[in-house]
């Protein structure tokens, strides 16, 4: 961290470490049995025989064991078996499992995969918490940046979603981060854009995430504009991340990338017809609304309405970061992203939104953010009691997406305001449950 003294330091470490706590102590941890669940069993499997294939596990433990559902990995005509979910988080993870299985530590057991699924997903928060403090302090100089990131960190997708399981958001918003601090540190031309890296914290966090191309564009953009030569630089960090695990995949598999990082699988699930009210729906619906659940976003939203805010380079990194995820998402048949709690999908939005609203924020006058500020803190005190308290804290949150299963009914949840998911209990998921019966 970069601040003017040694308290503002310590005062955010000691955030750092609530924010750690908080991840950790939450006891909604079903969703380490979803998406995750076979990322560190692949770690374990990469450590001990250099590979990817997962059939000797299948085989031994049986289906039953081996995964909770079978949509997690994908078995080869020739018998192999494969995570099919991206391959960064097991590769990040490497060394923790490697320290773990030394200590005799076995990824296939459920109890075990989740507590180091908390562990490491708890670690991505503070990390994520400590970059966006960074980042917000180098575009305003503000004082307020670590309480603002504080704040954001605990009261939006950046908590419920990162801190319940280890997604492949939470590596991926790790690197995409480092990459952003590193154009924030340059934006005003005083230090040098370390290009190279920039591309390969870019590059790590589009092997944790393939999303992560959509902040790719604008730091390609950024970096072009600054010369040439920049841009050169930045595709070598790339390449530098990129080739080595292109290299490994097709050793591994004998294909160069799993399908899920091709961005024409994208465009082949995506439907246009359905676009403006799914955009919508992952915008302000009861079930998954970004803005219904973390209304503090919207100052991000009108943030580029200010001309400070607009002319600087900047901000069209993160406007264009958030206008793409937005707009990617709202094209998917499946908007609301499976069994999850609020806008999941819409994680990475979260980052760009909220420096986007800061910055705006430390524009104001003094006598305006006096105004404000009691909308500004409701707004910031609703996310957090939503994110944390009911996303991370409330089983009921969690059973919200059962009876019906959201999956085979996401019509009757996208307008359905009686019984939204930021209010669930266990007493309204069963009038829920008696509703959808009649």
């Amino acid at each position: 961290m970069t601040f003017l003294s040694r308290r503002p330091r310590l005062l955010t470490a000691m955030l750092a470490v609530t924010v750690f706590m908080v991840a950790s102590m939450g006891s909604v941890r079903d969703y380490t049995l979803s998406d995750p669940q076979l990322t560190l069993l692949t770690s374990q499997v990469l450590w001990e025989r250099g590979a990817l294939d997962l059939r000797a596990e299948l085989d031994r433990l049986g289906p039953e064991r081996f995964a909770k559902d079978t949509w997690k990995y994908s078995i080869r005509r020739d018998g192999r078996v494969f995570y099919g979910y991206p391959l960064g988080a097991a590769i990040v993870s490497l060394p923790v499992v490697a320290v773990a299985r030394t200590l005799g530590r076995d990824f296939s057991d459920w109890e075990t995969d989740r507590r180091y699924q908390i562990r490491l997903a708890s670690l991505c928060c503070a990390l994520v918490f400590l970059l966006l403090a960074d980042i917000a302090w180098r575009l305003t100089r503000d004082a307020a940046a670590p309480f603002f990131a504080f704040a954001v960190t605990l009261g939006s997708s950046l908590m419920s979603t990162l801190a319940s399981a280890l997604w492949s958001f939470n590596f991926e918003l790790v690197f995409a981060l480092l990459a952003l601090r590193e154009a924030a540190r340059a934006e005003d031309r005083t230090l040098a854009f370390r290009a190279v890296r920039t591309g390969a914290f870019i590059a790590a966090a589009w092997v944790c995430r393939p999303s992560a191309i959509l902040l790719a564009a604008p730091l390609g953009l950024f970096a072009l504009l600054r010369g040439r030569r920049t841009a050169l630089a930045l595709s070598a960090g790339a390449a530098s991340v990129l080739l080595p695990f292109l290299a490994f995949c097709k050793g591994a598999t004998g294909f160069y990338f799993a399908s899920y990082y091709a961005a024409g699988q994208w465009v082949r699930v995506a439907n246009l017809e359905t676009w403006p009210a799914n955009l919508q729906a992952i915008l302000f619906s009861p079930a998954r609304g970004l803005f219904l659940f973390t209304p503090a976003l919207l100052l991000g939203v009108a943030g580029p309405a200010w001309p400070a805010v607009r002319r600087r380079p900047v901000t069209l990194i993160l406007a264009t970061w958030a206008a793409l995820t937005i707009g990617i998402v709202a094209t998917q048949r499946n908007w609301w992203g499976g069994w999850s709690f609020g806008p999941r999908l819409l994680t990475e939005t979260a980052a760009p939104l909220a420096l986007l609203g800061f910055m705006a924020w430390t524009t104001l006058a003094e006598r305006t953010q006096r105004r404000l500020a009691p909308v500004v803190v409701l707004a910031l005190a609703w996310g957090i009691a939503v994110h944390t308290g009911q996303g991370l804290y409330r089983h009921a949150a969690y059973r919200w997406n059962n009876n019906p299963n959201i999956d085979a009914a996401p019509e009757f949840y996208r307008h359905n305001w009686r019984f939204p998911q930021f209010l669930a209990t266990e007493s309204r998921n069963k009038a829920k449950a008696e509703a959808y019966g009649r």
